[in-house]
């Protein structure tokens, strides 16, 4: 069963301190199944990951792990991310 996951619950997946039951639920089914997310989630994935550098919680590997190992799983973005900014003026 395919499912929409939350950035929250993808984070959790690569930052074991974020981890609950619910995100490691979620991991083991995210393993047999396709997950599916807005076009948000791309940016919002790597905001929070380069956030916890900056915070000193996770190291640039860690940050580099997670971006290829969440690339590897194929998880299916909807839609298309436009730039914020234009949408100001």
């Amino acid at each position: 069963m395919a499912f929409v996951a939350d950035n929250s619950v993808i984070v959790a997946w690569f930052v074991p301190s974020q981890a609950t039951e619910l995100t490691r639920k979620a991991w083991r089914l995210a393993r047999k199944e396709q997950v599916h997310v807005p076009a948000i989630w791309q940016p919002e994935f790597v905001n929070v990951l380069s956030v916890l550098e900056r915070r000193g919680l996770l190291e640039r590997d860690q940050v580099d792990s997670a971006i290829s190992k969440v690339e590897r799983l194929g998880i299916e973005v909807h839609g298309t991310f436009r730039a914020l900014a234009p949408l100001i003026d």
